[in-house]
């Protein structure tokens, strides 16, 4: 029942905006109109309630998500990096250093032309890490 009743009133606003689509915005503006329904104020992103009157710009939402999924994953890469700073990088799995380095790729705007230079930088950064672990210079 509870369900069924948040989903009549989000296609009440879905219509009052002459679409057919269902959006998330539509499910938060029935939360925020309806008292009923307050308990589930904080749950609902306050990005994704579009205030009547207030337009929010050309970008679609989901874009504006996965924007900030990235940042989030950035963010996360960095603290990580950061973390394993002082960490011997020749003990780590090679799969784990091409991972870090696409990472790092896609961060800085760079994408691999292929999975071969992924490979071989990769390869690159292990023999490296051998070669400090032994003292040689490159």
């Amino acid at each position: 029942m509870f369900i069924l009743e948040l989903s009549l009133r989000a296609w009440i606003h879905t219509e009052e905006n002459k679409r057919r689509t269902l959006q998330r915005n539509d499910i938060a503006m029935a939360i925020t109109k309806t008292d009923t329904f307050d308990f589930l104020i904080d749950i609902v992103p306050r990005e994704d309630i579009k205030l009547p009157g207030k337009k929010e710009g050309s970008m679609d939402p989901q874009i504006v998500y996965q924007q900030q999924l990235q940042q989030q994953q950035a963010a996360m890469l960095h603290q990580f990096m950061q973390s394993q700073a002082g960490a011997n990088p020749s003990i780590w799995p090679p799969q784990q250093l091409q991972m870090m380095q696409h990472y790092q790729q896609q961060l800085q705007g760079m994408q691999p032309s292929s999975a071969e230079g992924t490979q071989q930088a990769g390869q690159q950064q292990q023999q490296q890490g051998q070669n400090q672990s032994r003292g040689v210079d490159v």
